[in-house]
């Protein structure tokens, strides 16, 4: 997970700065309440990741990028990244045993 922490942070960063836009735009002041939920959602999801519950804290963490699709699948690649390296983690410790 420590590999892929960039790529969740800049996705974090990225989705607060649109999250910001909106609240300062008449044109889209609709869409920032929705963009404040999802961009707390994903904060959750990070933190959950951050104390080792990386399937439910990615799961959240993806939920809160969907609404800022395409730019939103920054996080998302760094999420999938992180799932998968946990996975080949547990796979190595199972069929090696831990070290």
């Amino acid at each position: 997970m420590k590999n892929n922490l960039p790529l969740l942070i800049l996705g974090l960063i990225i989705n607060s700065f649109i999250t910001l836009f909106m609240f300062s735009s008449d044109r889209y002041s609709i869409l920032a309440i929705p963009s404040l939920i999802s961009v707390a959602i994903s904060v959750i999801g990070f933190i959950l990741m951050s104390i080792n519950k990386i399937k439910i804290g990615g799961i959240l963490y993806i939920v809160g990028c969907i609404l800022f699709v395409p730019i939103g699948l920054v996080g998302v690649v760094g999420v999938k990244k992180a799932m998968n390296e946990v996975k080949e983690q547990k796979f190595i410790e199972q069929e090696y045993g831990s070290n």
